[in-house]
């Protein structure tokens, strides 16, 4: 999961101010720096018709959240929450979920969560960059610092919260399992996601080559075959077919570099359109 560098747009001086009644000088520069990573990937004109409360509240609850991660484990946290604003009360179930940063994270968690029957209002995500307490050291696992950019000393730790309708405890239950399961999924994945990329990327120039061949001896057939009335009846005949492939290798082309998901997108492609000329033949 990858993200903007965050902007101060949610930093209103009324929210500014919020934050050092309540965190106090010591510590408001941290909950600054979270603020805007946490809205980093917001609408501007969302935070914009804000208030205060709107803004702070999601904030200091996540940033409770955050405070401790005992393992390198996904750490998944149920909150009821109750949110007053333009006159209206809004109440549901957060999900907040913590775990080590990598691609796939919010689509894959989104869709696992529609699976197991969440109604999903809201998915906010964003990317802290954080130093915990060592094994070593006195509560292993607790924040001790955020920063604006990775480095050595601070790891990139996905924050994903979902705001969805009210959740009673058994279906918490079904939904926390099926999170697990999918970023279980998700890191493995992950773990070979560069051999992947090599291997689109080679399907990819196969696919060229043939594409290129296929137009040249395209051409010279069209330039030798006397039987230029058989030759013009199997092109209209597979007119679409012709048109549907040239499109699709036509995208590959175009992408100097085609990540997964692309690939697989094009790849479903053409084995659909394999599937529905293999009876016209």
């Amino acid at each position: 999961m990858r993200m903007k560098p965050p902007k101060n747009r949610a930093l209103s001086p009324a929210v500014g101010r919020a934050i050092d009644r309540k965190f106090g000088r010591t510590r408001a520069e941290s909950a600054r720096l979270f603020l805007r990573q946490f809205y980093a990937s917001s609408p501007t004109t969302e935070l914009q018709r804000a208030s205060v409360g709107e803004i702070l509240d999601p904030v200091l609850m996540a940033w409770e959240f955050v405070q401790n991660r005992p393992s390198r484990s996904p750490q998944i946290k149920f909150i009821e929450y109750t949110h007053t604003g333009h006159g209206n009360q809004n109440t549901g179930t957060c999900i907040l979920i913590l775990v080590d940063d990598m691609p796939f994270l919010v689509d894959s968690i989104r869709q696992g969560l529609n699976r197991a029957g969440a109604h999903i209002k809201r998915v906010r995500n964003s990317v802290i960059y954080a130093r915990r307490a060592g094994r070593g050291e006195a509560r292993p696992g607790k924040l001790k610092r955020i920063a604006a950019k990775k480095d050595e000393e601070f790891k990139a730790e996905a924050l994903i919260c979902v705001n969805c309708a009210h959740i009673d405890a058994r279906q918490a239950r079904r939904l926390e399992t099926e999170t697990r399961d999918t970023l279980r999924h998700v890191a493995s994945a992950v773990k070979g996601y560069s051999a992947m990329c090599e291997r689109a990327l080679s399907v990819r120039d196969a696919l060229l080559a043939k594409y290129d061949l296929l137009s040249s001896t395209h051409i010279n057939l069209m330039e030798s075959c006397s039987a230029q009335a058989a030759v013009n009846e199997w092109a209209a005949a597979h007119a679409e077919e012709i048109s549907k492939t040239q499109a699709i290798l036509t995208r590959l082309r175009a992408e100097p570099k085609p990540g997964y998901a692309m690939f697989s997108v094009v790849l479903r492609e053409m084995l659909n359109l394999a599937q529905s000329t293999s009876y016209k033949q």
